[in-house]
C-alpha cells in the first residue's frame, strides 16, 4: 500500500503566512526601534544646538546689559536712565495695544538706546557742567555709534526684526517729529515708531530726573512740556497714550524716588 507522509505544520499554507507575518512584524520593529533612535538623536542634537543659541544668545544680552550699565554708571547725569525709560517704553507700548512680544521688544531695544556713548570720550560724558559746542557735537555722535554696536553685537544672535528694532532706537531716539532733531533730521513718520516712543521716554525721565546741572521738575511741569510739544518734537498720535499712562507713570517714578529715601 502507499505510505502517505503527513505534512508537517511549516508546510501548511496557513503557517506560512503566520511566520510571514512575524517576520515583519519582527522587521517593522527593528526598523521602528532604529528610527525611534535616529530620531531621538537628531532632537538630542538639535536641543544641543538651541541651548548652545541660547546660552549665546543670554550671553549677549548680558554683554548689552552690561554696557548699558556702564554706560550709566559713567554718566553722572544718567545712572539709572536706560532702564527707567525703557520701563516706560513699555507702558506706551502696551497702551497702543502691541502684543506682548512686541512690548518686550520695545522694552528691550530701549534699555540699550544710548550704548553709543559708551565710544565718547570719559571726558565729555562726565563733565558736570553744560556741554561747550564742541563737547556737544562729539555727544551727538551717539546714536550713529550705539547703532553700530548694537548691529554688530546682536545681528549673530538675535532675529533680524529685533536687531532692526534695536538699531532704529539707538540711532534714532534724538530725532525729532518736526525734522529738526539729529543725526538724520527725519522728520514725521520717516522716523521709526519704536524711536519716537523711545523720544518721549527719553525726555521725560530728563525732565523729572535731578542732574548736576538742573533739579528735577515736577510731574505736572513735564506733563506740560511733553504735551505741548507733541506735533513738534513728539509725535502727535502717541498723545493719548502718553496721558493714558499718565498715572501709571508719576506712581512708578514716584516709588523710585520713596526707595531712595
Amino acid at each position: 500500500y502507499d505510505i502517505i507522509k503527513s505534512k508537517e505544520i511549516y508546510d501548511e499554507r496557513w503557517f506560512q503566512v503566520y511566520m510571514f507575518c512575524v517576520a515583519m512584524v519582527i522587521v517593522a520593529l527593528l526598523v521602528w526601534m532604529v528610527m525611534g533612535a535616529l530620531f531621538k538623536r537628531q532632537i538630542d542634537l538639535k536641543n544641543r544646538e538651541l541651548n548652545l543659541a541660547n546660552r549665546q544668545v543670554e550671553m549677549g544680552n548680558q554683554t548689552i546689559i552690561a554696557i548699558a550699565n556702564a554706560v550709566d554708571a559713567k554718566d553722572e547725569r544718567t545712572r539709572a536712565h536706560s532702564e527707567r525709560v525703557a520701563i516706560y517704553s513699555e507702558m506706551i507700548a502696551r497702551e497702543m495695544g502691541y502684543t506682548e512680544e512686541e512690548c518686550k521688544n520695545i522694552k528691550w531695544a530701549a534699555q540699550m538706546h544710548d550704548i553709543g556713548k559708551i565710544a565718547i570720550d570719559d571726558r565729555i560724558l562726565r563733565k558736570p557742567g553744560r556741554f561747550t559746542p564742541q563737547e556737544y557735537e562729539e555727544m551727538k555722535s551717539h546714536p550713529e555709534k550705539g547703532a553700530m554696536i548694537v548691529e554688530n553685537l546682536l545681528t549673530s544672535i538675535e532675529s533680524p526684526e529685533f536687531v532692526t528694532i534695536a538699531r532704529n532706537v539707538a540711532r534714532y531716539h534724538h530725532e525729532r517729529y518736526d525734522g529738526f532733531g539729529y543725526p538724520k533730521k527725519l522728520k514725521g513718520t520717516e522716523i521709526p515708531f519704536e524711536a519716537r516712543v523711545m523720544a518721549i521716554a527719553d525726555v521725560y525721565d530728563a525732565l523729572v530726573s535731578k542732574r548736576c546741572y538742573k533739579a528735577e521738575m515736577s510731574f505736572e511741569d513735564a506733563y506740560n512740556i511733553i504735551t505741548e510739544g507733541m506735533g513738534t518734537q513728539f509725535d502727535p498720535l502717541l498723545k493719548e497714550c502718553f496721558i493714558a499712562c499718565r498715572e501709571k507713570l508719576e506712581e512708578y517714578y514716584s516709588s523710585l524716588k520713596e526707595n531712595e529715601a
